[in-house]
């Protein structure tokens, strides 16, 4: 599978063009071997436009919570291709694509939760009106955890590259969508990704094809981004992904950022063949010139449908592979990019389908489909050894496949689920975490509860109040927990109280409320019911 490839940078600048002839040669030094890469300048002029309608909508088809798994949405139609961040408060932020309203095209849906995503408010929902079929939406959040970024794809041939822009997350009426006209050079463009970093660096990226100079290309990969959202200025690269043994088309492109950007994206020789690869950037010097390549997945056995994600120093890519006669689950993981180690996730004899993976520095989880369910993997010590798959989904064998049917962030993962006969959207913690809960209110010469988490994490700076309404004294007492192990609970009060008659207690830990009534006899408290 030996063949050339090169980088071709394009410059996207309103209003600015500017020409060079230069070449580079990039990452000699570095694996992979047997392959050449060099960056030729392509000169083009952008000019965003806006053509999307933002629309809330209100969810009116009700539905009987189950045991865990949490439906996000059970709606007319199919529900498909999730991608969710988290906010500033932890809370989930989803885009998705639905045909709830035209059964032929679909729509990109934005919905917002409370509580950690334990609900999700039918008044929180969002679509984004259009002519065209727009399919597997992605969104990364802005280190702020309040403003975020996204993109999609149509399935119409169509010369559009598409930015979702979020400035306030808590402002719909900010939300916008924009498209990079790429024509005449590009005639369709599919598989997109977008990863953002600090507060600044967005990269977007897909698969398009390219007409330029003696290069007539399908199905390779372009990346273009922005250090500074302020200005219109977008440099970027083109792949070429042909030689004289044919073409080598790209596909499956994800991305991420940690301390490089990465985009990671499958190629398929002429045989059929599939290698999963990586480009990445120090993010303290997104240049043109600074992007090398990696090549972590392939030569052994196909590799195929590569996710990836970065935290801190450690970047993990996860993809099937079918070396032992069925597909599996392995991880490559790196601290550089330059170089991967490998390991098995999941293997047997049942094929393991669409991986995706969420990090959190030494820590990340793996989620992957076998047997029409979901199940999950963890490390927590940079991906040298993984725990042993478990089930996420309560219903068995209802998890649709298909890929980017998947996502994972932070504790949670997301899928398409069929158990009510069409497509919809269901959310699940999938990781360790903290689950606090407020139970045993009791009175006496104070007001007092228990609060506990009964997760599997410690529970950090817990913000507590106690609220007493009525004829007595004081009206409330609020404290901070510092830290809760799991399976530990510890006891809130207020000070001695005085007052006289019926009285209402208020009581919350974070986002939990829990109410009851009380009797107030001079310094005594008795609680009602």
């Amino acid at each position: 599978m030996k063949k050339r490839m090169i980088l071709i940078g394009v410059c996207l600048i309103v209003l600015m063009i500017s020409t060079w002839g230069g070449a580079y040669k990039i990452d000699e030094a570095s694996p992979p071997a047997h392959r050449t890469f060099s960056l030729h300048p392509v000169e083009k002029t952008m000019e965003p436009t806006e053509n999307y309608k933002l629309i809330q909508i209100k969810c009116d088809r009700k539905y009987n919570p189950l045991p865990l798994d949490i439906p996000v949405t059970v709606s007319e139609g199919l529900q498909a291709h999730p991608s969710v961040e988290a906010d500033y408060r932890n809370n989930p932020f989803l885009l998705y694509d639905s045909n709830e309203e035209d059964r032929f095209n679909s729509d990109i849906y934005i919905r917002r939760a409370i509580n950690e995503g334990e609900k999700w408010p039918d008044t929180k929902v969002w679509v984004w009106r259009s002519d065209t079929n727009d399919i597997k939406p992605d969104i990364s959040m802005m280190d702020s955890g309040n403003r975020a970024f996204g993109t999609h794809e149509v399935e119409e041939m169509e010369p559009y590259l598409y930015l979702h822009s979020y400035p306030d997350i808590d402002n719909p009426g900010s939300w916008r969508v924009f498209r990079f006209d790429l024509s005449p050079e590009t005639t369709y463009v599919k598989d997109t990704a977008i990863t953002t970093y600090g507060m600044d660096t967005i990269v977007l990226t897909g698969v398009v094809d390219l007409e330029y100079h003696d290069y007539n290309l399908e199905d390779t990969l372009m990346a273009i981004w922005t250090t500074d959202i302020t200005k219109n200025e977008w440099p970027g690269l083109f792949l070429i992904n042909s030689d004289e043994k044919g073409s080598y088309p790209i596909s499956h492109v994800s991305a991420a950022s940690g301390n490089n950007l990465y985009v990671a994206f499958q190629m398929t020789d002429p045989n059929g063949d599939s290698d999963v690869y990586v480009i990445y950037c120090p993010t303290n010097n997104v240049a043109f010139e600074n992007w090398r390549f990696s090549y972590p997945a392939g030569g052994r056995g196909n590799a195929s449908y590569p996710d990836i994600a970065a935290s801190d120093k450690y970047v993990y890519l996860v993809v099937q592979e079918d070396k032992y006669g069925s597909q599996d689950i392995v991880c490559y993981s790196s601290t550089s990019g330059s170089f991967w180690k490998k390991r098995i996730i999941a293997s047997s004899s049942a094929d393991e389908l669409y991986p995706v993976i969420t990090a959190n520095g030494e820590e990340a989880i793996c989620l992957f489909i076998k047997n029409g369910n979901l199940y999950k993997s963890q490390t927590k010590d940079g991906g040298d050894t993984w725990s042993k798959p478990e089930l996420v989904n309560d219903v068995f064998g209802m998890v649709s496949l298909g890929y980017r049917n998947v996502d994972a962030e932070g504790v949670w993962g997301i899928w398409t689920d069929t158990r009510n006969d069409e497509g919809d959207i269901y959310f699940d913690e999938v990781g360790d975490s903290p689950i606090i809960s407020i139970s045993n209110i009791t009175g006496g010469f104070s007001a007092k509860a228990v609060i506990s988490n009964y997760g599997t994490a410690p529970a950090e700076n817990i913000v507590w109040k106690i609220e007493l309404d009525g004829a007595v004294i004081p009206e409330s007492k609020a404290g901070i927990i510092p830290l809760l192990d799991a399976g530990e609970s510890t006891v809130v009060k207020t000070d001695f109280i005085l007052g006289f008659g019926t009285i209402s207690i208020k009581v919350t830990a974070d986002y939990l409320t829990k109410r009851v009534d009380g009797l107030v006899i001079g310094s005594y408290l008795i609680i009602l019911g």
